[in-house]
């Protein structure tokens, strides 16, 4: 079971991860080409950078709930539970 559960959540941390930067590229395009004045590529990049971050707060819950249901020590648990919390947090601190 264990080896089943890192497999599968090494996978979703790695999409996660993916989303997240993302969000964040277009997040930064967007303050760019706002900076620019081009305000119809600014409001493209922002939907695009609002979409990433769903998808990315959709496979976070995945990993809350496969780590709920996981057959691990609860100190690892803890641990992958202050990982995702600390991603989530710097992700919203370089928006």
């Amino acid at each position: 079971m264990p080896q089943k559960f890192y497999k599968k959540f090494k996978k979703l941390m790695e999409k996660y991860l993916d989303k997240i930067d993302d969000s964040v590229e277009s997040f930064k395009n967007a303050i760019e080409y706002f900076n620019s004045m081009r305000t119809g590529e600014a409001r493209t990049e922002l939907a695009k950078s609002m979409n990433a971050e769903k998808e990315a707060d959709e496979l976070r819950r995945k990993m809350i709930y496969l780590l709920e249901e996981a057959d691990i020590s609860p100190e690892l648990k803890e641990d992958f539970f202050h990982l995702i919390k600390r991603i989530e947090v710097i992700a919203d601190y370089v928006k």
